[in-house]
């Protein structure tokens, strides 16, 4: 992982450096990945997503993970807007109105996500971003229609719900659910 890191910073230097705004993304990537396997509030931040009465009997303050878990989701979202307002140089209203609703939780499913909660990884979810960012660009650079590419990103995220419903109906039969 080091090699490829110093690889790839190498790169960004021979051209124009290290953006910043990677190193910000970078940043809250790590510092979500930390939070949500290391540390105890991730422990129950996927207690509840899983069961929320057996979280709540078992002990765990069910309404402050929620809270918590909306503010921390609302505070990423605020920086990711100023991300995207800053690589663009423009702020909009409607910059939200497009597929970025689809791309998100198509990104999360197709990265491991359960839709059924409890099950998934910050870095999954990337992963699955990058899926839907190649598939994207793919379509873009062979001049696909936008009805084209909502149709291969459709058949995709359906694929990866249909999976996670299949992997979790072996669960439940084999008692691991």
């Amino acid at each position: 992982m080091l090699v490829v890191l110093v690889i790839g910073i190498g790169l960004l230097c021979a051209y124009q450096g290290v953006p910043v705004l990677l190193v910000i993304f970078l940043a809250a990537l790590f510092a979500c990945a930390f939070l949500t396997k290391s540390m105890r509030f991730g422990r129950h931040l996927y207690a509840v997503g899983g069961n929320v009465e057996a979280a709540r009997r078992s002990g765990i303050n069910v309404r402050f993970v929620q809270l918590a878990a909306f503010t921390l989701a609302g505070a990423l979202v605020g920086l990711g807007g100023l991300l995207d307002a800053a690589r663009l140089g423009v702020a909009s209203a409607t910059v939200g109105d497009s597929d970025i609703m689809l791309n998100a939780v198509a990104a999360a499913v197709i990265g491991g996500t359960s839709l059924f909660g409890g099950r998934g990884s910050v870095y999954g979810a990337f992963f699955g971003a990058l899926v839907i960012a190649s598939v994207t660009n793919g379509m873009d650079l062979i001049g696909a229609p936008s009805s084209v590419r909502f149709g291969v990103e459709g058949v995709i995220l359906l694929a990866a719900i249909t999976i996670d419903t299949i992997l979790r109906q072996r669960r439940m039969r084999s008692g691991r659910a």
